[in-house]
């Protein structure tokens, strides 16, 4: 995490939602706007659930972000680690996408829902609230996902046995651990 002044900074609510989704999978989060976008990766990771192993891009308008790197240059991302939040997301109601693992093709709508002055009396970032599971990394994107839920919910579904080898166990679609999220994201508190 990025060292923040919090006397200069804006508290943002933001909400993720992973699109194509039904019913959706979303968070809604507290951050700083000086985040850069490097960190703000880093903090979908964490209270999406996902595992960090695949590449990943922001899109604004025509812009593109991401981690650069020789072997994806036909992306032509700009250095994410260079730019803060505030300074793509400047007004309620803009939009941010995101997407991770280029395969699957886990497509995120981060929304600035409300900006206000930050105060020294709590810590940041801090997961407010969400709904829903994270799927599984390497699932088939969202139509293995449905595929997965359909198992959970159908105990004669042809593939469910199939699903809970891959998967060594059961998974619970409707899960979400607000504690859990805020835990980890504990280990990722902004340094003032």
């Amino acid at each position: 995490m990025v060292a923040c002044s919090r006397s200069k900074s804006m508290l943002f609510t933001l909400k993720i939602t992973l699109l194509g989704t039904n019913p959706a999978i979303w968070r809604r989060v507290e951050v700083l706007d000086c985040i850069t976008l490097e960190d703000l990766h880093n903090l979908v990771q964490c209270v999406m659930g996902w595992e960090n192993c695949h590449l990943h891009q922001f899109f604004s308008g025509k812009e593109r972000f991401g981690e650069p790197s020789p072997n994806n240059d036909d992306y032509n991302l700009k250095d994410e680690s260079q730019f803060m939040l505030g300074e793509v997301l400047k007004r309620k109601g803009a939009k941010l996408k995101y997407e991770y693992d280029f395969g699957d093709s886990w497509l995120h709508e981060i929304e600035l829902e409300s900006k206000i002055p930050s105060t020294e009396e709590h810590t940041y970032p801090v997961c407010l609230g969400g709904a829903r599971n994270c799927p599984p990394e390497d699932i088939g994107g969202v139509w293995g996902y449905a595929e997965l839920v359909e198992s959970v919910l159908n105990p004669r579904h042809p593939r469910r046995r199939h699903f809970e080898e891959w998967l060594e166990g059961t998974y619970d679609p409707d899960g979400f651990d607000l504690k859990k999220i805020n835990k980890a994201l504990g280990r990722m508190k902004y340094r003032s």
